[in-house]
């Protein structure tokens, strides 16, 4: 299944102290029909790639050489958010996105895409209007592939 999430295409503050690339991404969603909502968990993480030194034994002369690759660390401490949508607002973010659940094989399928492209524009309309988080932009943001 595809990550509902976005990332920074650049790096950016992540607090208290680091900088790098920024996740956010949606790991839960509860359907409260009862509440005519939906609520999401959204974890923001911040990575950055990193030359890291390893050792490793030469299977033929058994002498341990060191090399150099790229790895990517986790900075930070994730942190977690909720927010909730009325099916009002999903209503309309579907009109806005013009998303149709009948281009989709699920219902499941349109809320994920639903999900995933409303979390990019409503991150960049939050930017536009000065509320954006870690320091960013609109143009900052774009739908983590897979």
């Amino acid at each position: 299944m595809q990550k509902i999430a976005i990332q920074s295409n650049r790096d950016l503050m992540f607090p208290p102290i680091h900088k790098g690339i920024v996740t956010m991404e949606i790991d839960l969603i509860q359907n409260k029909p009862t509440e005519n909502k939906y609520e999401l968990r959204i974890i923001d993480t911040c990575t950055k790639e990193v030359e890291e030194e390893v050792n490793e034994v030469e299977p033929t002369t058994q002498e341990t050489i060191t090399k150099k690759i790229m790895v990517i660390k986790r900075l930070g401490t994730p942190v977690t958010r909720i927010k909730t949508y009325t099916y009002e607002e999903l209503e309309q973010l579907s009109k806005l996105l013009r998303l149709n659940l009948e281009d989709f094989e699920s219902y499941t399928d349109y809320i994920n895409e639903l999900f995933r492209k409303g979390l990019l524009i409503i991150t960049q309309k939050e930017c536009q209007e000065g509320q954006g988080m870690y320091f960013s932009e609109a143009q900052d943001w774009e739908i983590v592939k897979d």
